[in-house]
């Protein structure tokens, strides 16, 4: 036998015993962890998860791309940073999407959109919100018609009446009701 043979031989005996660095899997629900941005994975076949599972994307802890598998679904997972270190590599279902760069934080799932940075907030969904820590948008001109609505004028012969057409302030805000939430 020649030393090659041995070599390549001893080599397929390593691969066989090691691990598999690729398996398929489904998502434990309930099991995503915002903190560490990881979750748990049943391998096909097994009965025991594997704990950790990193997301893929994350750049450091504060800024990068962070994929949430939904609870239940089929993803890929890879051993790509050492032995025990896994890494969601495919995903069959997404429950949410994560951008974070510095302070700014954008979340997209199926219902909502949010944007945000700081105590400063977009956010879609049924409703358009537009906040800060202190106002928002749908509250202000709640209270800006409400306001137009008592509008009275002093006249040469006394103070007049609320305006004639506070139907039509009250039109408005039920518009701005149905396109912005507090």
């Amino acid at each position: 036998m020649s030393k090659n043979l041995a070599l390549i031989r001893t080599g397929l005996r390593m691969l066989a015993q090691a691990e598999e660095s690729i398996k398929s899997g489904i998502v434990v629900a309930g099991s995503y962890d915002d903190t560490e941005r990881t979750v748990s994975v049943i391998p096909a076949g097994k009965t025991e998860a594997i704990q950790h599972v990193l997301l893929s994307g994350i750049c450091n802890e504060d800024t990068g791309i962070v994929l949430v598998p939904k609870g239940g679904s089929d993803v890929v997972i890879g051993c790509v940073d050492g032995a025990g270190v896994w890494t969601v590599l495919k995903y069959g279902e997404l429950e949410e999407a994560r951008i974070e760069l510095g302070n700014v934080i954008c979340e997209i799932s199926a219902d909502i959109c949010r944007i945000s940075k700081g105590s400063t907030v977009l956010e879609t969904g049924s409703t358009i919100k537009v906040s800060t820590a202190t106002e928002n948008l749908a509250s202000l001109l709640g209270d800006l018609i409400a306001a137009i609505k008592l509008i009275t004028v002093a006249t040469p012969s006394g103070t007049s009446g609320v305006p004639l057409n506070v139907s039509a302030f009250e039109a408005i805000n039920a518009r701005i009701t149905n396109l912005l939430s507090s």
